[in-house]
């Protein structure tokens, strides 16, 4: 897509925006990305809908903004293969190019299997104008699959890792760390980067690259 101007606004709504993140482009420009209900919570009856109806209505927007115009540029949200699944947890990851990612988890459809999956999209930007890729699975073993991190070693070259907790059980203690390598074109298959020592709860943790390394 190419550059529009919308005049930028401080957002105030009541679709219960949450998870944003936000990054400086190497151009930059702002990349923004959130969490958004598809309709207004005042219109959502508790009493009816459970609260896996509610995160079902759950989508990921994304916003690209010129700081010294104070203008967005554009502004849209990913869909997944149904539209009917809960989106969560975005985050903006970019390399030293002018190539970067935007991850979320994605649940299951309930009546197929339970938990989440990774799913993932790029962003490539060239001379002021942006392309994004259609929203792709970047993993779906089996169970939770949450909180992803990716580190660019280079401008298109990345390493992506996540937790993955299979047997969906979050009192035991079989968390393990995944991981897949990007060469700027696709994803080679999730392995586990190592298995946690038992009796150990996984509750966070952070990823970085040490330039071309």
């Amino acid at each position: 897509f190419d550059r529009h101007v919308d005049k930028l606004h401080r957002a105030k709504n009541d679709s219960g925006i949450v998870n944003h993140s936000i990054a400086l482009l190497p151009n930059k420009d702002i990349l923004v990305t959130w969490s958004q209900l598809n309709q207004l919570k005042s219109n959502i009856n508790t009493s009816v809908s459970s609260l896996d109806d509610i995160s079902k209505m759950q989508d990921i927007w994304f916003a690209i903004i010129d700081p010294v115009s104070n203008s967005i540029i554009y502004k849209g949200k990913f869909t997944d293969a149904s539209n009917n699944r809960a989106d969560g947890e975005p985050r903006i990851h970019w390399g030293s190019g002018n190539q970067g990612m935007i991850t979320w988890q994605v649940g299951d459809d309930a009546s197929v299997n339970k938990g989440s999956d990774v799913y993932y999209c790029v962003l490539t930007e060239n001379s002021g104008s942006y392309t994004i890729t259609p929203p792709q699975i970047l993993n779906n073993s089996l169970g939770y699959n949450y909180n992803v991190s990716i580190a660019y070693s280079n401008g298109n070259n990345a390493i992506a890792t996540w937790f993955n907790d299979a047997d969906m059980d979050q009192t035991t203690t079989n968390t393990n760390i995944m991981y897949s390598i990007w060469n700027g074109s696709s994803w080679s298959t999730p392995t586990e980067r190592f298995t946690v020592s038992p009796n150990v709860i996984l509750k966070d943790y952070s990823l970085s690259t040490n330039g071309n390394y």
